[in-house]
């Protein structure tokens, strides 16, 4: 039994068309392929957008709410196959005009990618490496007194789990503020 992959063409899917003559079979390459393993939907605080991440194994990719269009791709800096995106959060830092998209890696970087305005306006992404075990999840909050990035990790077998906290600053720096280690 033969593993396909049917693709269909972006003016199919904005225009909710069925017609077959939009769609292409392609033999299903396990070389080729990248694994979704998370989707969030991020509306960082006093940004008037909410968008659609999917971290997957080779990328991430940012969409439009709707899912229908992609705005922004960001790809694996690393050729090895152990690393892999995961942990998706955004925040808008007190002074800032942008807002932060942050996406964790498995090897233990954060990617961040600035945000601006409605249409939205998204920036240059960078990568810091910030931990020595894996990014399991991320989550953020934005308030006047200033905005955290709390980042969940762990070894490869998910023990020694790690909370650490982070202020983010109106640049999008990120600066240790606590760390809690499991037992």
């Amino acid at each position: 039994h033969d593993t396909d992959v049917i693709v269909l063409n972006e003016s199919a899917v904005v225009s909710g068309s069925h017609s077959p003559s939009f769609l292409t079979v392609h033999p299903f390459s396990e070389t080729d392929s990248s694994q979704v393993l998370q989707a969030r939907f991020v509306h960082p605080p006093d940004a008037p957008v909410e968008l659609l991440v999917l971290a997957c194994s080779k990328s991430f990719f940012v969409y439009a709410p709707d899912g229908k269009k992609v705005i922004h791709t960001v790809p694996m800096v690393t050729s090895t196959d152990s690393n892999y995106f995961q942990g998706v959060a955004a925040c808008t830092p007190p002074g800032s005009a942008e807002s932060f998209l942050f996406v964790g890696t498995f090897a233990g970087d954060l990617c961040k990618l600035p945000i601006a305005g409605t249409a939205p306006v998204i920036g240059r992404y960078t990568f810091e490496k910030n931990l020595s075990t894996c990014v399991c999840d991320l989550a953020a909050t934005s308030s006047a007194d200033g905005s955290r990035l709390v980042v969940s990790s762990g070894d490869t077998e998910r023990e020694n789990i790690a909370l650490v906290i982070y202020d983010v600053s109106a640049d999008g720096a990120c600066t240790e503020y606590a760390a809690f280690q499991s037992e």
